[in-house]
């Protein structure tokens, strides 16, 4: 499919500006089949849950690149990072999708905050200001909200739940609303060496989807991933190679009808 035929199908889809579905983002989230709510490693956890950010051991910042689906046309990126002052965590993310004809492209702020007196609980605030271009249609703003929420159970187990687009903010000379998603999941840790993530995703209008993943460290620098998924179906898999502070990562996942998808990114960490 050319990038022609893509805006083509979005537009046909709706009159107005808005895009029918998210797009997945996240290296380590695709990795696990897109399960993430519960737990992440580094700035790009924002994108599923922003009460994640309390959780990351000092600042980190990654690049990320991919052409969804093969397209050599279509290109999506996004530079994030994350820190914190004092009790509080902040995230920052720019992502980019498109091309000449059609650019979808975003900017996140994120902030979290741990309370009870052991800081089990942490919760988290997001917006995106989201502007969407189609040429020879026109272009759109719009400024969506997000919610989340991390309880940590134990050592080993971690619930999580986010909130996407919570003010349905809309697009559009028609003001069509922006989609809007709920997600619970949990990261189940039995040992330093294994972690199991589940996530239950739905958007509105789309049947839910299942999310299982499973990350494994069988030697020291190397985290190896794999992850399935439903609505649609696809297998997913991928690693991250640890070189001191810097992490080389790399995602892959296969979509029903339009194929495979391989991502890159590169991750560095301050601790």
């Amino acid at each position: 499919m050319k990038v022609k035929q893509f805006v083509v199908l979005v537009v046909a889809m709706s009159e107005t500006l808005a895009v029918a579905q998210e797009f997945p983002l996240g290296i380590r989230a695709q990795a696990l089949g897109g399960a993430s709510v519960a737990q992440g490693r580094d700035a790009e956890a924002m994108f599923d849950n922003p009460a994640t950010l309390t959780r990351l051991a000092g600042s980190t910042f990654t690049a990320f690149y991919a052409h969804p689906f093969g397209l050599k046309e279509l290109r999506l990126s996004s530079f994030s990072a994350n820190t914190h002052y004092r009790r509080l965590a902040f995230g920052a993310a720019v992502v980019d999708l498109g091309h000449a004809l059609y650019r979808d492209r975003r900017y996140h702020l994120g902030l979290a905050k741990n309370f009870l007196s052991n800081q089990r609980l942490a919760l988290g605030v997001s917006s995106a200001l989201r502007h969407l271009r189609i040429s020879g249609y026109g272009d759109d703003a719009a400024l969506q909200l997000d919610f989340g929420t991390q309880l940590r159970l134990s050592e080993a187990l971690v619930l999580g739940t986010a909130f996407h687009n919570i003010l349905e903010a809309t697009m559009g000379v028609q003001n069509e609303k922006l989609p809007r998603s709920v997600c619970f999941g949990f990261a189940y840790a039995p040992t330093s060496n294994l972690t199991l993530q589940m996530d239950l995703y739905k958007q509105n209008n789309f049947p839910e989807e299942w999310r299982i993943g499973i990350e494994t460290n069988p030697w020291a620098p190397l985290l190896l991933r794999i992850g399935t998924a439903t609505n649609p179906d696809r297998l997913t898999f991928g690693f991250a190679l640890r070189l001191l502070k810097v992490s080389l990562q790399f995602a892959a996942y296969s979509h029903t009808d339009l194929g495979w998808t391989e991502q890159f990114a590169v991750t560095l960490k301050s601790k």
